[in-house]
């Protein structure tokens, strides 16, 4: 390529310089459920979406212990919410890139 410009235009966008993101990897224990099963991704957001995705589909096949684990944050108070949010977050900003 000859110039530099035109390398950048063909790059995704979350993978430019100054914008790069990294992948992290945290298990459903790390984010308060009762499993080992690793989810990654490039954000906070994208493993929370990713942990929902996995409580369910374990809820779904009858998993009770997901169950009990996505009952306690359903009927946790706001404040305990945003407690137990506050600490996933911070498994999230610890955990190493992969």
């Amino acid at each position: 390529m000859n110039d530099i410009r035109t390398f950048y235009k063909k790059v995704d966008k979350p993978y430019r310089i100054g914008t790069m993101k990294c992948m992290k990897k945290l298990t459903c224990r790390d984010l308060g459920g009762p499993c080992d099963a690793e989810l990654i991704g490039n954000s906070f957001q994208e493993i929370g979406k990713k942990s929902h995705e996995h409580v369910m589909e374990q809820i779904n096949v009858g998993e009770e212990a997901h169950k009990v684990a996505a009952a306690k944050m359903k009927n946790a108070s706001l404040e305990e919410q945003k407690s137990m949010m506050a600490e996933y977050e911070r498994n999230y900003n610890e955990a190493s890139e992969v």
